[in-house]
């Protein structure tokens, strides 16, 4: 083989490299694309099938229109906080429950004579202490 003939090869290669590339860019513009509009096609055919007629949705309609933007916010912001809240103190408990061992080594390595703080392993006081 020739330097003329590999040339020939790698421009094929770079050809079909970039047909391939192009085919597929296009089926997945057409997947990502197809899959939006089948969404808002299906909203559509399911609001369409249920226009007119007296159903549960009503109902639910009807009980969620009694309230305003400003309640609903209020009850987003307030449940979000709640377990955003409870989660971070689990986190926080985990943590310190996790790091609790090492932190007694590394003590102990420094002070052989430390004495126990009586923490439970999660950090806080035992059952029936106070401060």
């Amino acid at each position: 083989m020739n330097n003329e003939e590999t040339y020939e090869n790698v421009n094929r290669i770079q050809e079909l490299y970039l047909k391939l590339n192009f085919c597929s860019s296009i089926i997945n513009n057409t997947v990502k694309w197809g899959a939006l509009v089948l969404i808002f096609w299906l909203f559509y055919k399911s609001i369409a099938a249920l226009s007119g007629k007296n159903t549960e949705t009503d109902i639910l309609v009807k009980f969620i229109g009694q309230f305003s933007i400003n309640e609903y916010l209020m009850y987003l912001f307030s449940l979000s906080g709640i377990s955003y809240g409870l989660f971070e103190r689990r986190l926080r408990k985990s943590k310190v429950k996790k790091l609790s061992d090492r932190i007694k080594k590394l003590e102990l390595l420094i002070d052989k004579n430390r004495t126990s703080s009586n923490l439970n392993p999660e950090g806080e006081l035992n059952d029936g202490e106070q401060l």
